[in-house]
């Protein structure tokens, strides 16, 4: 399965988010997660789920309060929470991992060696340590994440991605050129239509 546009209502994938009668919610959907004009913020119950660990199921996040007050559409508030939401959207609408669809729909295709844990690059040694922040010495981290149930995971999408130089560009060049790239064998490859181009370059808050 897949999503089938960002204008459905957040509540056809998720609705243990919107349990509340509380109609303004109603009206949330994907494109406010993804323009950060949902109403939802990295609030208590996520900034709590964040310190952890282990890192704990989406309905256990949904306990503590994690909207503004805003209705959808009405203010811009940059949200790690609500872009991790739509990783949430996604595994719920195609029955598989975020970080599984991702490489399949994304980092297989265009050929990049990239992934949300350090487990799923192909040279882990190829990840350099920032400072004192060494991502390799963290271990496995498919543990931390264990406790998030398959079509409840609100982390990675927000920007945890590891990647190389070379393999950000070619996707900077994607979305700044014609949405195309050249594979392997130097053939072109359409990837992004027009029309996704011309959406995700149009002014949206």
């Amino acid at each position: 399965g897949y999503i089938d546009s960002v204008d459905d209502p957040l509540s056809k994938y998720l609705p243990q988010v919107l349990e509340q009668e509380d109609t303004r919610k109603q009206q949330l959907t994907l494109r406010h997660l993804l323009t950060h004009t949902s109403g939802i913020i990295d609030g208590a119950g996520y900034n709590r789920a964040i310190s952890r660990g282990i890192f704990p199921s989406l309905d256990v996040v949904m306990q503590s309060n994690n909207f503004s007050g805003s209705r959808p559409g009405e203010r811009y508030s940059y949200s790690n929470f609500g872009l991790g939401l739509v990783c949430a959207a996604i595994e719920q609408a195609t029955g598989v991992p975020f970080r599984d669809y991702a490489k399949s729909e994304l980092f297989d295709p265009l050929g990049l060696d990239a992934g949300f844990m350090t487990n799923d690059i192909d040279d882990p040694q190829s990840i350099a340590a920032l400072g004192s922040v060494d991502p390799l010495s963290w271990g496995d981290m498919e543990k931390a994440y264990s406790q998030i149930p398959l079509g409840q995971m609100y982390l990675l999408g927000q920007g945890e991605l590891y990647t190389s130089a070379v393999d950000l560009a070619k996707i900077g060049m994607i979305l700044a050129g014609d949405g195309s790239f050249l594979d392997s064998d130097s053939q072109r490859v359409q990837f992004l239509s027009q029309q996704a181009l011309e959406q995700m370059h149009t002014p949206l808050v």
